[in-house]
């Protein structure tokens, strides 16, 4: 998913971090699973078609998708940061 999301230009960066076990409930049933943690950098108008392609390829029924913003300064990385999601 990391190779697509970039591949596309749906995101500049995704950071792939160490797995994780989770426990949660779902259907009624205490699951504890291995998962691995994406952080996907990207712009606010690619927000929608990275939502799509999880719908699309996710494996999981309901996968987690969590939003949050940060102002990137107007850089070098800035810049760079910007072409890649164009």
């Amino acid at each position: 998913m990391a190779h697509e999301l970039v591949e596309k230009k749906l995101a500049a960066c995704v950071s792939i971090e160490n797995e994780i076990k989770s426990c949660y409930r779902w259907k009624q049933k205490l699951e504890y699973e291995p998962e691995i943690s994406l952080r996907i950098k990207t712009i606010d108008s690619r927000i929608e078609d990275i939502k799509e392609y999880f719908d699309n390829y996710h494996p999981y029924e309901c996968p987690q998708l969590i939003i949050t913003t940060a102002k990137i300064p107007e850089s070098e990385y800035q810049e760079w940061f910007l072409d890649q999601v164009k």
